[in-house]
């Protein structure tokens, strides 16, 4: 037995986004001066990196980037453990539906039996452990989320409304396709200001959480906000055309992966228009369709034209990355959060929730 030095680092992927004042540099040229330092510098042991990435882009990091013992990773909401090329990874699971539990023995260099030098080295196993009721619990830490649950058990209690029917509020669904969910709080964000007409309405898939499909129940505040939970605030731009098209093929290419479709987080859900994206290769695609939906505006979505259009706080940063021209109608000083529009669009409908699919929009995999 002896001592050892841990270094630990982290990164993740690069948003692409300086609204907060950031800058981002090149995550796998980081870490590498990362590594640099820790074992040149802080002449360190063992290795550690914390990264928070796709798993595209965890799989790349580990082979590209030298020198790391160990990657522990999250962002793909999904547990997973690679140990078959270059360093291992363990991705972790979502909302603590399991945890990884690592044994990590570290051999540092020494002498073989014929007195010639070892190369340090390490030996590691990995156990997944769902998290179940059944699993003893640490009573100050109970005491603690007991405060938690007593503020927010209030919330609910409180019936806002009933779904109909069935409804799928599963990643695999909203950020593949459009999706009954998707319609509704795209509906609900199109109507709930009176300040100007909105015109369209986006809401992204991975805004849309808790991954499960939910029964035709009652639904309470509580139940509106786990659907997404981020705080988010509903804000309204004047745009024109060309600046939504820009927009939406900035993220909409990342529905695009060679022969297939990707997971995308950006997906758009939308009230007011409808369209077809079509992919051609990895992050590569063109909207072929971009119509009104005929309610109010019909034809296809032309570049000069006017809109108002309705989309989150967090969205909007997109917009902004994307090169988009707009100016606010309805500013985040006076923007309404997500869960208080869902609401409010419940009861014009008679507290009922009943989204269907109607063909609003679709990706086309690469051929």
């Amino acid at each position: 037995m002896g001592k050892m030095k841990v270094g630990a680092f982290g990164v993740m992927y690069d948003m692409q986004d300086t609204s907060k004042g950031m800058y981002w540099t090149d995550p796998f040229a980081a870490s590498k001066e990362a590594v640099k330092y820790l074992r040149e510098v802080e002449k360190v042991d063992m290795v550690i990196a914390l990264t928070h990435q796709f798993l595209d882009d965890d799989n790349r990091f580990s082979q590209q980037v030298k020198g790391i013992d160990m990657i522990y990773g999250g962002h793909d909401h999904a547990a997973m453990l690679q140990s078959n090329f270059g360093t291992t990874y363990l991705k972790s699971d979502l909302n603590f539906r399991s945890i990884w539990i690592s044994d990590i023995k570290y051999y540092g260099p020494g002498r073989d039996t014929s007195n010639k030098a070892t190369t340090p080295f390490t030996k590691m196993s990995h156990k997944n452990l769902q998290i179940t009721s059944g699993m003893p619990v640490d009573p100050d830490f109970e005491a603690i989320i007991k405060t938690y649950d007593d503020k927010i058990s209030g919330l609910f209690k409180r019936k806002v409304g009933s779904l109909c029917a069935e409804t799928d509020l599963r990643k695999n669904l909203v950020r593949f396709s459009e999706a009954p969910i998707g319609n509704f709080f795209a509906d609900a964000f199109q109507v709930y200001y009176t300040k100007a007409t909105v015109d369209a309405a986006v809401m992204n898939g991975g805004g849309i959480r808790t991954d499960k499909l939910w029964p035709a129940a009652d639904l309470s505040l509580g139940d509106l906000i786990s659907w997404s939970p981020f705080g988010d605030s509903i804000v309204v731009i004047s745009t024109d055309g060309a600046s939504f098209k820009k927009f939406m093929s900035f993220k909409m290419i990342d529905s695009c992966k060679p022969g297939m479709l990707a997971e995308n987080g950006h997906y758009f859900h939308m009230a007011g228009m409808t369209w077809t994206f079509t992919c051609s290769g990895a992050a590569a695609g063109a909207i072929t369709s971009l119509k009104w939906d005929g309610k109010s505006r019909t034809g296809d979505v032309k570049d000069d034209d006017k809109l108002n259009l309705a989309l989150s706080t967090y969205m909007k940063g997109l917009f902004d990355q994307a090169g988009g021209k707009a100016k606010w109608i309805v500013d985040p000083n006076e923007a309404t959060r997500i869960e208080a529009i869902l609401e409010a669009f419940i009861k014009k409908n008679n507290d009922s929730v009943c989204p269907k699919l109607e063909g609003r929009n679709k990706v086309v995999p690469p051929s």
